[in-house]
């Protein structure tokens, strides 16, 4: 599920925020990496557009729905707002930047070994 509004509230300690629409309040969760990555840029009044899971669950005594990723994070000011995160302007500067190259070399780097144990051979 798609979702877009202005921060209603901010918690930094249980990593939830609430966004007002309809006369209620919906809150969100993000993960750790995620609140990791955009905590800098959250705070009450600034715009965000992201993408949720569609069923709430029960996150830190309240119920919620787990963010997966931001689309967009805009500050708001009065005339133009300030863009902290865009996603596809990330992916327009990567496109142009990978056609601006004549010669490519595309790696396919696989991380995923077989565990290791010592003394298992």
């Amino acid at each position: 599920m798609t979702a877009v509004g202005i921060l209603y509230s901010y918690d930094e300690d249980r990593r939830l925020f609430s966004l007002q629409g309809r006369g209620r309040l919906t809150f969100y969760y993000m993960e750790g990496y995620l609140f990791k990555q955009f905590q800098k840029y959250l705070g009450e009044g600034v715009f965000v557009s992201f993408v949720a899971e569609e069923e709430p669950k029960n996150r830190r005594g309240v119920k919620a729905f787990t963010v997966h990723h931001f689309i967009k994070i805009l500050g708001l000011r009065y005339r133009k707002p300030k863009v902290f995160y865009d996603a596809s302007l990330i992916n327009q500067q990567i496109v142009s930047t990978i056609a601006s190259h004549k010669i490519k070399l595309f790696l396919d780097l696989e991380l995923s070994m077989q565990p290791f144990e010592k003394g298992k051979v």
